[in-house]
């Protein structure tokens, strides 16, 4: 880790020697440009790629606790499954059961249904944060040196592009991250919202 930051350290002054008056293109501007948009494409495709899985185990997740508290609702409230002919094929369905709830009854079942979700959102966004990380990663670490590549003068000698491609992951990387912790668990708490 130290030895990591320190490597760092001087692949940010290698940078910066390239970004003197001097030079035609500074390399840290190019730098910051650059991790910009590639921390902006790789959360948006991490988040994606992992937000179905983990949203389809949050509705999963909110499914049985809702059927789990079918006991705690009022007696008047609970609704009886009914028996549907289909037209199409004469066979009979079996309905999902009706509940009717009063205002205040209703306030009282979102209220309890959203004390019993906590751990399952704490769950789903834990999830959603560490797959999306994941995905950001390999999306940067894949798209870092590509990304540099056309925007840097033919003379820049390898080792200056080497170094402004590890700090252009490195920068991406933290503001991806960021992002992520920003975002996503305001995402996941809206979908369980609009689930209850």
């Amino acid at each position: 880790q130290q030895q990591q930051g320190v490597q760092l350290q001087l692949q940010q002054a290698l940078v910066a020697q390239y970004s003197t008056d001097e030079h035609p293109v500074k390399l840290h501007e190019v730098v910051g440009f650059v991790a910009g948009v590639l921390s902006t494409n790789a959360f948006t495709a991490a988040v994606a790629s992992a937000m179905p899985p983990t949203l389809s185990f949050l509705v999963k997740q909110l499914a049985c606790l809702a059927a789990g508290m079918q006991h705690k609702l009022p007696q008047h409230s609970r609704g009886e499954p009914t028996v549907i002919k289909s037209s199409s094929d004469g066979a009979a369905k079996a309905s999902v059961p009706v509940l009717s709830f009063t205002p205040a009854e209703l306030e009282s079942v979102r209220a309890m249904l959203a004390v019993a979700a906590e751990p399952v959102l704490v769950e789903a966004v834990q999830r959603q944060l560490t797959d999306a990380e994941i995905l950001c990663r390999e999306h940067i670490a894949h798209a870092a040196p590509a990304a540099l590549s056309g925007l840097l003068p033919s003379s820049l000698p390898p080792a200056a592009r080497s170094a402004a491609t590890a700090v252009i992951a490195h920068a991406a990387l933290v503001s991806c991250a960021q992002r992520l912790v920003a975002k996503v668990p305001g995402f996941i708490r809206q979908e369980a919202m609009q689930q209850v």
